[in-house]
């Protein structure tokens, strides 16, 4: 093999590879919100997360602010 010039700190993606003898890690996906309200809305975030194994990846991240009169749903437009 090749001597790498220095250690790395990182883990083989063992799911991204195929035929290597091992059954892949499953990953488990959860999205976690969160909300914060002021006077002139509230700011609604997600964030999407995977595990596997021992290692945790951010998928995706979004948030929105919602002004108040399109936080009631049951109010008519105006």
């Amino acid at each position: 093999g090749i001597t790498p010039p220095r250690q790395s700190d990182g883990r083989i993606l063992s799911e991204a590879m195929v035929n290597i003898g091992i059954s892949p890690s499953k990953a488990k996906t959860e999205t976690i919100e969160a909300t914060r309200k002021f006077s002139s809305g509230t700011w609604r975030q997600t964030l999407q997360i995977s595990r596997i194994g021992s290692t945790t990846y951010l998928d995706e991240g979004n948030g929105a602010f919602v002004p108040p009169r399109s936080e009631n749903k049951d109010e008519p437009p105006r």
